[in-house]
């Protein structure tokens, strides 16, 4: 692994905004769903917070995961929501075109960017979880999501972890919950693209339980800390 290490924060689900486009459709059915199926709450301030702090680039998802959700691959059938799916071909290629791909060449560029200086670069993709979930509660307060195959991204998300349990003792920090850091997503693409030696892929995954929006300075603190105290 290089000896020198570049950051990229990414937040997928950072907006609830509906693209204009999209209105008429999804504005009656965004009012009916939970928060966590319209956007990540918590999330663009925690990631604004934290690319200032590690002095990196950041890339937030403009539109509500409703239209089109950036951290799945295209022809995941959950990409889209149920009533975008119903849409006519060329309404969903727009979508694709006009917000995903944006969104992914964007911070391809800015990984390509460290890569070229000879660095590795550890991505972090913010989100944020419901503690509830189809009637069961989740015991985890932050998850940290990775690949446990990929040896350097393993090695570093637990000396992470290590480093956060001491700042944060009462939390439940677990990894690969509360969903498994292989499943399909913006890091998992990312994994099949870079060797590990040059690309590190963390989800970083908040409880919403947690006051992100009033605390999320104090978070992004004590993360970009941790996240240094790693590469030193």
């Amino acid at each position: 692994m290089s000896s020198s290490y570049k950051f990229i924060v990414t937040a997928e689900h950072a907006s609830a905004q509906i693209p204009n486009n999209l209105k008429l459709a999804l504005q009656e059915y965004a009012s009916n769903c939970e928060t966590h199926q319209v956007y990540d709450p918590g999330t663009k301030s925690i990631a604004e917070e934290i690319a200032q702090r590690l002095n990196c680039p950041l890339v937030l998802g403009a539109y509500t995961r409703l239209a089109v959700d950036l951290n799945r691959s295209i022809g995941n059938p959950s990409q889209f929501s149920p009533i975008v799916s119903d849409l006519c071909e060329s309404e969903k290629a727009r979508l694709l075109t006009e917000i995903f791909i944006p969104f992914r060449e964007e911070s391809r560029r800015s990984i390509e960017g460290a890569l070229h200086e000879d660095c590795t670069l550890v991505h972090l993709s913010i989100h944020s979880f419901t503690k509830v979930f189809q009637g069961v509660k989740r015991e985890v307060d932050l998850g940290i999501l990775f690949d446990d195959q990929r040896p350097a991204e393993a090695a570093f998300c637990k000396k992470l972890s290590k480093l956060l349990k001491i700042v944060y003792p009462e939390l439940c920090i677990r990894f690969n919950e509360p969903y498994n850091g292989k499943e399909d997503g913006h890091t998992t693409a990312l994994r099949k693209r870079y060797p590990e030696n040059r690309y590190i892929g963390i989800e970083i995954e908040f409880s919403q339980d947690l006051d992100l929006e009033l605390d999320a300075e104090s978070y992004a603190t004590i993360l970009s800390k941790a996240l240094k105290g790693v590469i030193r």
